[in-house]
């Protein structure tokens, strides 16, 4: 579920990428809220407004472990953004991007791509940004 909130003249929505489906190693998926499989279209969140896509923070169930990783990338429009962060190693279970942002528009769609190296395990991805916007 998308939280929206006001902070003085600036308005924030949390956007959520959850699937509670498992991702298998040596894929790549894309996932919205609730749903995830091989393809963008119909899987993506539509903008509603004008602002900028913050804050990345993705999270897996299980480790990739050694140097597999799990790297999520905000696509914007079907295209590949700089909003993405990668999951690699034996203990590590998160990873963020707290640096790049990313314009959006209303009618711009939004989904999050999720590729698992082919050693990494079975694992169930989770991620969720900010949009931030002039209220």
């Amino acid at each position: 579920m998308m939280r929206t909130e006001a902070v003085g003249s600036i308005k924030l929505m949390h956007l959520p990428f959850t699937s509670h489906v498992v991702i298998v190693g040596g894929s790549t998926v894309y996932m919205t809220h609730g749903t995830l499989g091989a393809g963008i279209v119909p899987r993506f969140i539509m903008i509603t407004h004008a602002g900028l896509l913050r804050n990345l923070y993705a999270r897996c169930d299980a480790a990739p472990g050694g140097a597999d990783t799990l790297i999520f990338t905000l696509m914007l429009n079907g295209v590949a953004t700089a909003l993405t962060c990668t999951i690699t190693g034996v203990a590590v279970l998160t990873s963020d991007d707290i640096v790049n942002t990313v314009a959006v528009v209303p009618g711009d769609y939004v989904c999050m791509r999720v590729v698992a190296s082919g050693g990494a395990p079975n694992t169930t991805p989770s991620a969720s940004c900010e949009e931030w916007s002039s209220v």
